[in-house]
C-alpha cells in the first residue's frame, strides 16, 4: 500500500474513531448500528478506506458531491449532517444557530460541527429537560431554554413531549395525538438571542420546532445574519408560509438535496457556487 493511501487512511480513521471518546456518544453509536466494539471498529475502518479511496480516485469536489449517498450520518436523523458536511466541504471552525436542539448529540444535526470542526455556536430549546446533558457534552456551545417566538415576552405555554414537545397543547404527528405537559417558558426572538450574544453572521442556521417555525422566522433578520445555509423543518401545515419567507428573503430551495429523506434547505440565491 503506497505511503500516501496509507497516511490518508489512518488519518480518516483517527478522525472517525476521535469522535466517539466520550462513553454516552460512544453507547450511543454502538445502539443505534447495533453493533458491538470490534463491529463498530471494523465498519469504521471500512469507512475510512472507503472515503479515502474515494478522494484519490475521484478528487475531494467529487467526493463532497457524493458524500450524502456514500457516508455514514452518526448523529443526526437521516442525512442531515452528511449534507451539512457536503455543503461547507468540511469546513472548520464555522458558526451555527440550532433552534430546536433538543438532545445534545442524538439526532442532532450541529453536534458533528461542534466536535470534529471546531464550529462555535448557540443552541435553544424551549424544554429545560435537556440542561444538564447538554452542559456535559457540548461544552463549547451554550444551550437557552426559551420558546422561539416573533417577540420576547415574559412567558409563554409550552407542552413538554420529549423531542416532539412544542407551543401547541395538542397537535397530530403522523397517526399519533400528541399531548403535552404543561410549563410556562419565557419567550424570545432570534434576533434579540443574538444581539445579546454578540453574534454578527452565522454560517448554518438549524430549525425544529414542530410548527413553529414560521413565528421563529418573523423574528429573524435573515438578510442581517444571512447563513450560508439553512436546514428547517417543513411540514405541510406550514410549508407554504416558509416558502413564501425564504422567497422573499432571496433564498432558494436546493433541490439536489429534495430526494433525500431529510428536512429542507436553503441558500441566498446569489450564491452561484454551490
Amino acid at each position: 500500500m503506497p505511503n500516501k493511501l496509507k497516511d490518508q487512511l489512518l488519518g480518516r480513521f483517527i478522525w472517525y474513531y476521535s469522535l466517539f471518546n466520550d462513553k454516552n456518544v460512544f453507547n450511543f453509536v454502538q445502539k443505534r448500528f447495533n453493533k458491538n466494539k470490534i463491529q463498530l471498529v471494523l465498519m469504521l475502518i471500512g469507512q475510512a478506506a472507503y472515503e479515502t479511496i474515494s478522494i484519490l480516485r475521484k478528487g475531494k469536489q467529487a467526493y463532497y458531491e457524493k458524500l450524502p449517498d456514500i457516508g455514514i450520518a452518526f448523529f443526526s436523523q437521516n442525512k442531515e449532517e452528511l449534507i451539512i458536511r457536503s455543503f461547507f466541504q468540511e469546513k472548520r471552525g464555522g458558526f451555527f444557530l440550532d433552534v430546536g436542539s433538543a438532545w445534545p448529540f442524538a439526532d442532532n444535526n450541529t453536534f458533528l460541527l461542534e466536535k470534529q470542526f471546531n464550529w462555535k455556536g448557540l443552541a435553544i430549546d424551549a424544554n429545560p429537560d435537556y440542561n444538564k446533558t447538554w452542559k456535559n457534552l457540548r461544552s463549547t456551545c451554550s444551550l437557552f431554554t426559551f420558546v422561539v417566538s416573533n417577540e420576547t415576552k415574559s412567558l409563554e405555554k409550552f407542552y413538554k413531549a420529549g423531542g416532539l414537545g412544542s407551543t401547541q397543547k395538542e397537535r397530530r404527528f403522523g397517526k399519533k395525538i400528541i399531548r403535552g405537559k404543561e410549563v410556562n417558558i419565557p419567550a424570545i426572538t432570534l434576533n434579540k438571542l443574538l444581539d445579546e450574544n454578540g453574534v454578527e453572521k452565522i454560517d448554518f442556521l438549524s430549525m425544529d420546532i414542530e410548527q413553529s417555525e414560521v413565528r421563529a422566522l418573523q423574528g429573524f433578520d435573515i438578510a442581517r445574519f444571512k447563513p450560508d445555509l439553512v436546514c428547517i423543518e417543513c411540514t405541510v401545515p406550514v410549508r407554504a408560509e416558509i416558502l413564501a419567507y425564504f422567497e422573499l428573503n432571496n433564498y432558494e430551495l436546493i433541490e439536489s438535496y429534495m430526494h433525500y429523506k431529510s428536512h429542507w434547505y436553503f441558500k441566498p440565491k446569489m450564491d452561484c457556487n454551490r
